[in-house]
């Protein structure tokens, strides 16, 4: 999931693309924290997907694309705005992935500026900027490592690596990813 996110991410940023995208790191965002819910997709999450959703010349760029698990669960979703002080300097984008996570706890927003192609990761409010791709995966996989949701095919590797701590977590976390990538690429 994060390399997907990270790779799309990369070549918007390149192509000063602007980006808006929420990434759910606990329970489901409810739709009635979203200005408009959007358009539902329920896709398999894939760099391709996010950067054909994001061209100028689709109907879904604008808003943001929700990410649920290894999902996208929708596109142009509104999302409120930040009414911060700090905000009302940067763009709608920024101010709008500022203003879901003061909102919404369990989401962080990646962005990516389209004047500038800088990248961005708001969480909490707080908008941690500019990134580089490096530093944006290593952020993600932080976040995402603590809420990690395992498929039902294995709900006792849930519950062992609660029992054995954070860093058996991080590790299962890494090897469920690396054995999903690799379970996709044969699929392919």
């Amino acid at each position: 999931m994060v390399d997907e996110i990270v790779d799309a991410v990369k070549e918007l940023s390149q192509n000063r693309t602007g980006t808006l995208i929420i990434v759910e790191t606990a329970d489901p965002i409810d739709e009635r924290d979203f200005s408009v819910p959007g358009v539902k997709l329920n896709a398999e999450l894939s760099k391709e997907l996010l950067q054909t959703i994001f061209q100028t010349s689709t109907l879904l760029h604008d808003g943001a694309v929700l990410l649920r698990g290894s999902r996208i669960v929708a596109a142009s979703v509104i999302l409120p705005i930040s009414e911060r002080t700090a905000a009302r300097r940067l763009g709608t984008r920024h101010r709008a992935a500022m203003g879901i996570t003061e909102r919404v706890e369990n989401c962080i927003c990646v962005v990516v500026s389209e004047e500038t192609g800088s990248i961005s990761l708001a969480e909490r409010g707080i908008l941690n900027r500019p990134l580089t791709s490096s530093k944006l995966r290593e952020l993600l996989q932080d976040r995402l490592s603590q809420s990690v949701e395992l498929e039902p095919v294995a709900p006792d590797l849930r519950n062992l690596s609660r029992r054995l701590g954070g860093q058996s977590l991080r590790w299962f976390s890494k090897v469920w990813d690396r054995l999903r990538s690799s379970a996709s690429r044969e699929r392919k």
